[in-house]
């Protein structure tokens, strides 16, 4: 049997096309990074305990991500968490790395600033 290379060939052309077409789209998809503020957020705070002094109510991130998705991020679709469901009281500090910031899928956080947030948790008085 005889291989005809040229059988179809505006259909196989056509294919050729289409696949640089798609290829070129998604190879030409800019990444982006931008910094926000992001606001600083405590869960699980023990019902005996509260957060003494005056913590920090934000820290500064950088997002990488597609330009299309990057730019539709605003501050408010963000956040930092601290769980404190563990603590004691005392001076405590906290690594701020990418894992305790909420983004919108499709963004990777690069940095964040601070690196370790201090805070001091003491006893709540119990009232009379």
């Amino acid at each position: 049997m005889a291989i005809a290379p040229f059988r179809d060939f505006s259909l196989k052309l056509l294919a050729i096309i289409i696949a640089v077409f798609l290829w070129l789209s998604v190879t030409d998809e800019r990444i982006i990074e931008r910094g926000f503020e992001v606001p600083l957020e405590f869960e699980n705070v023990p019902g005996t305990l509260r957060i003494a002094g005056d913590p920090p109510d934000a820290v500064r991130v950088r997002l990488r991500g597609s330009a299309d998705v990057v730019s539709g991020v605003e501050s408010d679709d963000l956040a930092a968490v601290l769980d404190l469901s563990g603590g004691s009281p005392g001076r405590h500090a906290f690594d701020m790395f990418a894992g305790r910031v909420r983004t919108p899928s499709g963004i990777e956080v690069t940095s964040v600033v601070p690196a370790t947030v201090s805070l001091v948790l003491e006893q709540v008085a119990d009232e009379p």
